[in-house]
């Protein structure tokens, strides 16, 4: 075997596994070779590790503000106004045609007292014929007779007698009907009949209140005059007045008027 083949066998290093040679290339002495690499490093000089460079970079925390921030005043609520009340308007009074009829509202009932004496004479107020023809002083007398009541009623332009079929017993909010019998004073006539009728409430201590259709619906109030209970007017007497109020003495005087 030749030097190269053994070498081949070997396994050792041979001129033929190595790299052909580059044609043309020039061999360079090993020495020179090695002085080449060494010169074509750059020199860097030894420098002492900064502790910056190993230790981690410690930043300083932030001094807070020493001023406070000043939290916003809170808004003051709206004044509110005050309103003025409102003034109440009164109501306007006007004075009633003579030709139509007044109708005035029932006064209120007070709180009930005992009922008291009946018989005696009342002191009566009718805004409505006072309003219209300037009379005052209306008076009504009132006379007992078990179960009726008779009564004389004086309102100025009308005067006349009133029956009443059931007595009050004791003072109430209830009204006891009447009918009455009279006249028109202003021209003289006399009235009767059943559409002449009305109405009193007891109201106990001498307090009355009711109406009676004489001009329209007259409303009125009374009072009881201090005094023992004997009557103004007997019983008797008053029945005698009544019966003249009639339907023949209506036509009677009705014809010596026109005749």
């Amino acid at each position: 075997l030749s030097h190269a083949a053994f070498h081949r066998d070997s396994g050792a290093y041979s001129p033929l596994n190595s790299a052909p040679a580059i044609e043309g290339a020039t061999s360079r002495p090993k020495q020179t070779a090695r002085r080449s690499a060494s010169s074509s490093l750059s020199y860097r000089p030894l420098v002492a590790p900064s502790p910056l460079d190993s230790e981690t970079t410690k930043t300083k925390p932030r001094k807070e503000s020493l001023n406070p921030i000043k939290a916003e005043p809170k808004a003051k609520p709206e004044t509110k106004v005050k309103r003025e009340p409102a003034v109440k308007k009164e109501p306007v009074k006007t004075k009633p045609d003579s030709n139509e009829s007044i109708v005035t509202a029932p006064p209120r009932a007070s709180r009930l007292s005992p009922l008291g004496l009946i018989n005696g004479t009342y002191d009566i107020s009718c805004p409505a014929i006072e309003q219209e023809w300037g009379y005052d002083g209306f008076t009504m007398i009132l006379t007992l007779e078990s179960p009726f009541v008779w009564g004389e009623y004086d309102l100025g332009m009308f005067s006349g007698l009133l029956l009443m079929p059931e007595r009050p017993y004791s003072a109430s909010s209830q009204e006891l009907p009447f009918t009455w019998r009279g006249r028109d004073n202003g021209e003289g006539e006399l009235r009767c009949g059943d559409d002449c009728h009305g109405g009193i409430t007891f109201l106990g201590d001498g307090q009355i209140q009711g109406w009676i259709n004489v001009y329209g619906e007259c409303h009125f109030e009374g009072t009881r005059r201090w005094g023992p209970g004997t009557p103004a007017r007997n019983a008797r007497s008053l029945h005698i007045e009544w019966d003249q109020y009639n339907d023949d003495e209506y036509e009677r005087e009705r014809v010596a008027r026109w005749h």
